[in-house]
């Protein structure tokens, strides 16, 4: 991708169903936020229209502690509560925009690589999933970041989510039917590590760290 103010670029249409298990982004230039300068920067499924599809991942540049630095390839971090899969015929879009009434940062350009691993994921009546199928066999044995809520979503208060969750990162064990399970590092004498189950219904971002 060549530099832009704000532009939409495909990436690619799904020839099958699967899941988005990486997004790597490697900006041409440096990128300093600014947190009264934004500019979103995610990956979207769907459509180009910003008022629909979902976003899968996101290295939105929304404050001053963010800082990509040119040809310095990034994990980009999945949006677990918008389910990174997509489906046969779906479109894949890069989109890189400013807020309206702000000047922006400038967008640098660069490369988006996407790791697209083929699986079906059944559909389920009465509104329940299977959540354990959203897991991509590339996170075996790797270290992943999570951002995870306290409580349940449905039990925080209003506006709660950005105040009520805490940050883990810990090498995946396995999915198991109700949540991850990492192996997480402690710092108790004598003991190395543990491991821990995250609740699907909890996780709000992933991120592979390596």
């Amino acid at each position: 991708m060549g530099p832009t103010e704000s532009k939409t670029i495909e990436v690619f249409t799904a020839d099958c169903d699967g899941l988005i298990a990486n997004v790597v982004y490697t900006p041409a230039g440096d990128i300093q936020a600014h947190s009264d300068r934004p500019r979103v920067i995610n990956l979207n499924v769907g459509t180009d229209e910003p008022d629909k599809g979902r976003y899968v991942a996101d290295a939105s540049a929304h404050g001053d502690d963010f800082y990509l630095a040119a040809n310095m390839s990034q994990n980009a971090t999945l949006s677990w509560i918008n389910r990174p899969h997509v489906r046969e015929g779906e479109v894949l879009f890069w989109r890189s925009f400013v807020l309206p009434s702000t000047p922006g940062i400038p967008d640098p350009g660069g490369t988006v690589e996407v790791v697209f691993e083929p699986k079906r994921v059944p559909e389920v009546a009465g509104g329940e999933r299977d959540w354990s199928a959203y897991v991509p066999d590339y996170w075996q044995h790797r270290t992943l970041w999570l951002n995870y809520m306290e409580k349940d979503p449905s039990e925080l208060p209003r506006g709660g989510r950005r105040m009520y969750h805490w940050d883990f990162t810990g090498v995946l064990v396995d999915a198991i039917e109700t949540g991850l399970v990492l192996d997480v590092k402690t710092d108790r004498l004598g003991i190395a590590s543990r491991q821990l189950e995250f609740l699907y219904r909890r996780i709000m971002q992933v991120r592979l760290v390596y």
